[in-house]
């Protein structure tokens, strides 16, 4: 189906719910409106925003960044050059708060040592890229 913005706009208005004075809109009605249109899931939660419906995941951020916090936060690009230690913990976060792009840079692969502290070292991941484990679970998020 072709994009148009009216036929955007119906989609998520009759798929937005009403909680108290606040308009969601569920992840799965995300995945349908963005599988249905052919758009990224990241292309209808900012959709969403601009028409003041709140993509349900980022509903506690409300408070904290607003909406067009939340927009500049889903239109920005963040780079984290260490993805072990405190890098994989802020990458983690900045996934959860709604950064739209994350750059991860680190080299290194998990060791045994890192499975106490390490946000995304895993037994099955050792031996493995940090990076590649940041990505996988970044799009999980």
């Amino acid at each position: 189906m072709t994009c148009s913005a009216e036929s955007l706009d119906a989609a998520l208005e009759q798929l937005a719910r009403l909680q108290g004075d606040l308009r969601l809109i569920d992840l799965a009605s995300v995945r349908e409106i963005s599988r249905q249109f052919g758009i990224s899931v990241k292309e209808v939660e900012l959709a969403a925003l601009r028409r003041r419906i709140m993509p349900a995941r980022y509903q506690r951020n409300l408070g904290t960044v607003g909406w067009e916090g939340q927009i500049r936060l889903l239109e920005s690009t963040a780079a984290v050059v260490g993805a072990g230690g405190l890098g994989g913990w802020i990458i983690e976060g900045l996934a959860r708060m709604g950064v739209g792009h994350l750059i991860v840079i680190d080299g290194d692969v998990f060791e045994e040592n890192n499975l106490n502290r390490q946000a995304f070292s895993r037994e099955d991941l050792l031996g493995q890229s940090k990076a590649e484990a940041a990505r996988r679970r970044v799009h999980e998020v």
